[in-house]
């Protein structure tokens, strides 16, 4: 009997081997088939220019990478939008994120969003008086910088997360914009990072850690935009919602 248990798993070795294998394969076919389809993408960020901003994009439901990032690619090239992509998580299906100039973001975010709700699931059927429920949701909440340096722990910066959701659900699905918004103590100096749909990534202590520590990526954050204020305004009202 013992050497027919040792056959027996050998071979289970050898099986689970060559499965490793093949989905190591699959899985390296998979992004050289998208990256493929990215004809008109530039090959580094660096190249498209100096101020950037990231786009969330995980594309039509009911395709696969390659598909998703064809049409994006498409759809920029037609409008004349200028990008460089990479993914951005690889959990349940592929995601992306998009870079392109800060001048093209809203012409880029509304492709991206039709992109989106192409063959996308219905959603369930509302409930009786459901039109008086808000179908937007927001939310503010309050950050710390991850493991800052000693001599940096009473730094002169503040943070918050401020996220905006296409109804009263806060599902990752279901998130359209996020940013990260800080300012000095002095509330005279403003700065944001932002994201549209869901590509941002769910923590952003280490982004605050960088801004903190990283002169130079925290003074291409900084911003005069009135907006970046008037979310800070909502600290109050959104903290506890």
């Amino acid at each position: 009997m013992r050497p027919f248990f040792v056959n027996v798993c050998r071979n289970i070795i050898n099986s689970t081997k060559g499965l490793n294998y093949l989905l190591v394969g699959v899985l390296q076919s998979a992004q050289e088939s998208w990256e493929s389809r990215a004809s008109h993408a530039i090959d580094r960020t660096a190249l498209l220019g100096e101020k950037l901003v990231t786009l969330g994009y995980t594309g039509s439901w009911g395709k696969d990478a390659s598909e998703r990032i064809y049409l994006l690619d498409q759809a920029f090239a037609d409008a004349d939008i200028k990008y460089a992509v990479e993914v951005s998580s690889r959990e349940w299906r592929l995601s992306f994120s998009i870079f392109v100039l800060d001048s093209c973001r809203l012409k880029a975010a509304d492709i991206i969003n039709k992109l989106e709700k192409m063959y996308r699931p219905s959603t369930q059927p509302q409930r009786v008086q459901a039109e008086s429920i808000p179908q937007h949701r927001e939310t503010l909440k309050v950050i710390i910088p991850e493991n800052l340096p000693v001599h940096l722990k009473d730094n002169l910066w503040e943070f918050a997360i401020y996220t905006q959701y296409d109804n009263q659900r806060s599902y990752l699905s279901d998130m359209v914009y996020r940013a990260l918004i800080f300012r000095n103590i002095n509330h005279t100096v403003y700065g944001i990072k932002e994201w549209d749909g869901n590509g941002a990534p769910l923590s952003l202590n280490k982004m605050a850690r960088r801004i903190v520590v990283d002169d130079e990526f925290r003074q291409s954050l900084i911003t005069e935009d009135p907006k970046v204020p008037e979310i800070w305004e909502k600290l109050g009202e959104l903290a506890d919602s």
